[in-house]
């Protein structure tokens, strides 16, 4: 079975001089229906990554006007919790809707449909009633597929508990004295006040919080800590100093 660097080194040789294909974004997505294509007997000298592009931004446009489909919400449960519990319920919705439908529109053999936002229900609401809504959701979707002529198979990464306990591993490695952390100026702007918590809350008071998350550049989102004094992950291992930790 070849990689992906493989099959796409194969289109590389494919392509005529002077072809686009320099110009094509293959991101995760693309690389992984290419993939599908390739293993299952298409000829890469027929995948035209022109077409193949525009076929994905028709099928982008097709979803946003039929279903108003998006892939993320846009509204936080630490923000706007009513609106943000709506959106996710509209989200775990429209994914088994999108799915069923464009299945039986091109009668595919496998169809996998992923839903992560009864993750954040239970994250931030845990057993409240709007969790209760989002499985419920999910349970009338699944006895569709129940009552169909097809094999089922259901998946999870983790189950879901109360949380009783909180051990974080760093803080207790910089008590003990085998950590070194160096936030600079993290740490003066948390003293400050300065949190992305409050931040947040502020864009979505005047109205502008995808005008913000466009404008702001990830380096700088990554030196201000939430109110837990806790960075973004990318920026956590940039604190670490290794030299100096035991």
């Amino acid at each position: 079975m070849p990689t992906y660097q493989q099959v796409f080194e194969e289109i590389q040789a494919a392509e005529p001089a002077g072809g686009r294909l320099s110009e094509i974004s293959f991101d995760s997505d693309f690389m992984l229906w290419l993939f599908w294509q390739y293993s299952t007997g298409q000829s890469i000298s027929d995948l035209s990554p022109i077409s193949l592009t525009s076929a994905e931004l028709s099928l982008e446009d097709k979803l946003e006007a039929d279903y108003d489909y998006s892939v993320t919400k846009r509204n936080r449960l630490s923000v706007n919790r009513d609106e943000a519990i709506e959106e996710i319920l509209d989200l775990i919705d429209s994914r088994f809707t999108v799915g069923k439908d464009l299945a039986e529109e091109h009668g595919v053999s496998f169809l996998q449909i992923t839903t992560f936002y009864l993750n954040s229900l239970h994250h931030f609401l845990w057993d409240d009633e709007a969790t209760l809504r989002g499985w419920q959701i999910v349970d009338e979707h699944v006895g569709d597929f129940l009552e169909g002529d097809c094999n089922l198979v259901l998946m999870s990464d983790h189950g879901s508990t109360e949380i009783e306990t909180v051990f974080n591993v760093n803080s207790w490695l910089e008590q003990e004295g085998y950590l070194t952390l160096d936030t600079g100026i993290s740490e003066y702007l948390y003293k400050a006040g300065i949190t992305t918590d409050r931040l947040i809350k502020l864009a979505y008071l005047f109205r502008i919080p995808g005008l913000a998350e466009r404008l702001v550049p990830d380096r700088l989102l990554n030196l201000i800590p939430n109110e837990n004094r806790e960075l973004q992950r990318e920026a956590k291992t940039d604190a670490f100093q290794m030299k100096e930790s035991g």
